[in-house]
């Protein structure tokens, strides 16, 4: 793992990251301040502040869509509605369900059961008791015709005592039940009218929820800063323009024969047909910048911590190269974050799944680094994508048969 620095730097004070001991500027904008101070060189006039900068305070109104209040309460009184709708209608089934359960009973079958039980329980006492009685009976026929005479007067007031019953019974159960349907009917009623109200209400408020927006557009101000000067920016003359140095990157003189002398934060395609040698190619480009003082991120979204990929750099050792096993656009920016890289090459687009518009916001975000990046190409040699990964890259390459051709460079 590459061990940073915290230094400053001794042209213009700001502190720094670094893992190159050696190093002793910020950016290569200080180093040729330094050189010219060196060298009593005057500073060039575009270089110069053109002007007084003053940061002014502005206020811009933005448009945003918010969720319209009427909206929303009327979305959630349709919503209680219909739950209670819904618990209405399953009250009413189980109140019909059990005064259909009341109407089906037997009553007579009910009546008799209970009769019964009341005639043999009274018939069991008296014969008990009689019984009891005629044991003081000396005579065997005289005993045996008083039982009988007992037995006969049993049953005969358990008869009428049953037959006294009989219409209290039947009244009372019949009340009963008569009772019980009935406040299951009013139960009913009740839910046949609470239902029908909420009916009403629910077409009413879905008819009305109809004609209103459910977003709303709002003004918002936000306040921001921007700075004005009282002069004209970004013009040179010729001779100024000549006169101009651009911060390059170092690189090996072959890569140099190969593409020309690449300015800081340039961006590199590779495209090419399967098994051509592209991720070797990029391999030991990474090699060869390393050699040159850059520190180099290799994100292997493809190969990751394989074999594979530990055989192409095998032989070689160097501080300056950091492998990233990263397979979103997300997992880098992370390592971007306490990170800083000169170049970072990508192992490949489509393994990563960027598109253009998110890899220009990563170059944006991170000007002073070149981005080197692979893309994957079909069997006929046209690479998979957009073309404005090739279109917006300062040098395409493209592989065949493990060599690269320049297909364009913007710097030979």
């Amino acid at each position: 793992m590459t061990i940073t620095t915290s230094k400053s730097c001794i042209s213009c004070g700001n502190p720094f990251e670094t893992a190159d001991k050696r190093k002793v500027y910020c950016s290569g904008g200080c180093r040729q301040d330094a050189f010219r101070a060196r060298h009593s060189i005057a500073t060039p006039a575009f270089l110069q502040p053109k002007g007084e900068v003053k940061t002014v305070k502005k206020i811009k109104t933005i448009s945003k869509q918010v969720v319209n209040p009427d909206y929303e309460g009327l979305d959630q009184r349709i919503r209680q509605l219909e739950g209670l709708l819904t618990g209405y209608n399953v009250s009413k089934s189980f109140s019909m369900e059990q005064e259909a359960k009341l109407l089906s009973q037997d009553d007579e079958l009910l009546t008799m059961l209970t009769l019964g039980a009341i005639a043999v329980g009274v018939g069991l006492l008296v014969g008990v008791a009689g019984f009891k009685v005629t044991e003081d009976v000396q005579d065997e026929e005289e005993q045996k015709r008083t039982r009988l005479i007992i037995l006969l007067v049993a049953i005969s007031l358990a008869g009428l005592v049953a037959a006294a019953s009989v219409g209290p019974i039947k009244d009372t159960k019949q009340r009963q039940k008569v009772k019980r349907i009935a406040d299951l009917k009013q139960q009913v009623e009740q839910y046949n009218i609470r239902s029908l109200e909420a009916e009403t209400e629910l077409a009413v408020l879905k008819t009305r929820i109809k004609g209103i927006p459910k977003h709303l557009s709002q003004l918002e101000d936000i306040e921001y800063h921007e700075q004005q000067t009282d002069s004209l920016e970004g013009l040179a003359t010729l001779g100024e323009l000549k006169q101009k140095k651009f911060n390059t990157i170092a690189i090996s003189p072959e890569l140099t024969k190969l593409i020309g002398e690449p300015e800081t934060g340039f961006a590199m395609v590779v495209h090419g047909s399967p098994g051509q040698g592209k991720s070797t190619f990029t391999t030991g480009l990474a090699k060869d910048l390393a050699d040159y003082e850059n520190r180099v991120l290799f994100i292997a979204a493809e190969e990751g911590f394989s074999k594979s990929l530990q055989q192409k750099f095998s032989g070689y050792e160097s501080d300056r190269v950091t492998i990233g096993d990263c397979r979103t656009l997300v997992s880098i920016k992370n390592v971007l974050k306490g990170n800083k890289f000169d170049v970072i090459i990508l192992d490949s687009v489509q393994q990563l799944r960027i598109t253009p518009e998110q890899l220009t916001g990563l170059r944006r975000d991170n000007k002073s680094t070149s981005f080197i990046y692979i893309l994957q190409a079909t069997k006929s040699g046209h690479f998979k994508g957009d073309n404005s990964f090739a279109h917006d890259a300062d040098v395409e390459i493209k592989m065949v048969a493990y060599e690269p051709q320049i297909i364009k460079t913007r710097y030979k």
